[in-house]
């Protein structure tokens, strides 16, 4: 019994870091998604994907491929600063519309015709 279990734990071990790179991956591209719609959520999704990559790339050396394991991590990285970028640039823009008043005009020229 001790052997088995032994085995999966060494299989889930073997994997983790692809995973994580795997879930920061998408993570990040959700974020990149959500920052351009409302950069609240972009800054989450962003540190999240960041923090998913970091632990990928440790954790990524002791998988079976760490190859694998370090491009997804660093994908997962690359996604997530940009994600980050996006949603301060978001913010940014809206304060500007909003303090310089220019915001009502904007909503209305983005409206879609009825």
């Amino acid at each position: 019994m001790s052997e088995i279990e032994s085995g999966m734990e060494q299989a889930t071990a073997s994997k983790l870091g692809m995973t994580l790179g795997i879930i920061g991956a998408v993570v990040g591209g959700l974020g990149l998604c959500a920052g351009i719609g409302c950069a609240g959520l972009g800054y989450i999704f962003g540190l999240a994907a960041i923090v998913l990559g970091i632990i990928g790339l440790v954790k990524g050396k002791e998988d079976e491929n760490p190859q694998t394991a370090k491009v997804l991590s660093i994908v997962a990285i690359a996604l997530g600063a940009l994600t980050l970028l996006i949603s301060c640039v978001n913010s940014v823009a809206g304060a500007y519309l909003m303090q310089s008043g220019q915001f009502e005009e904007w909503m209305r020229r983005l409206q879609l015709p009825r």
